[in-house]
């Protein structure tokens, strides 16, 4: 009885689909990486769960650490989730090319009165999750390149911004649902490039403050 049960897990796990597609452009990959370890009580599955872009696999810039959970005594199902599958998650969004915006002059304030304007943008680099005991922490790093629309529709440059984000997250268990919060630990705004002149970019970075702690959190929050 038993040797059969063992071979038909085995043939289980033999025919077990590793790839789900999360969304269009995403898919996520859990290949079962060693045998499983049966023992008295319990088995333990080796999986790696990695998140890669629909366009293809390439592989995310930094390897995935080793990660093991602590023995889980009187608990029917124990699951660990590390650093490298959240940030996979973000690359892959990032390499499927959907962390970036082009803006258009209707929705820009206007900071040059006579000019229509555009702007691109996008995630200079992953958004990067790391996990503490008592606290997860989330980067993002941007930037955002302003144009000016001439009269023939060409775009001329006029300056370039870097943004560096860094957010606290929390999660929580509300109504028996896993839920969470973010909130703004820092924000920095670094003009990289101008064709009009050095300017201050404190107004603009008190300005996307308020609006991420007034408007853009709050939003995201209330969906969690």
């Amino acid at each position: 009885m038993i040797t059969q049960s063992v071979e038909g897990l085995e043939r289980h796990l033999q025919e077990m689909k590793v790839s789900f597609q999360i969304d269009p452009y995403v898919l996520i990959e859990i290949p079962l990486l060693s045998a499983p370890v049966v023992g008295n009580s319990d088995m333990e599955l080796d999986l790696k769960g990695e998140f890669y872009s629909a366009r293809g696999h390439p592989e995310p810039p930094f390897p995935a650490g080793p990660f093991s959970l602590a023995p889980q005594e009187g608990r029917m199902l124990a699951l660990g989730l590390s650093e490298f599958f959240f940030n996979s998650a973000a690359f892959a969004y990032l390499a499927a090319g959907l962390l970036q915006v082009n803006l258009t002059d209707s929705m820009l304030p206007k900071m040059f009165p006579n000019m229509l304007m555009t702007v691109q943008a996008f995630a200079s680099r992953p958004p990067m999750v790391s996990l503490q005991p008592d606290n997860v922490t989330v980067g993002l790093s941007g930037a955002a390149k302003v144009f000016a629309i001439l009269p023939n529709s060409s775009l001329a440059p006029l300056f370039t911004l870097e943004s560096e984000a860094s957010l606290d997250a929390k999660a929580f268990i509300s109504d028996m649902k896993l839920t969470g919060s973010l909130a703004l630990r820092s924000l920095t705004l670094t003009l990289t490039a101008s064709e009009v002149g050095e300017f201050q970019t404190t107004p603009l970075e008190n300005l996307l403050k308020m609006e991420v702690q007034a408007i853009v959190l709050p939003k995201v929050n209330g969906r969690c």
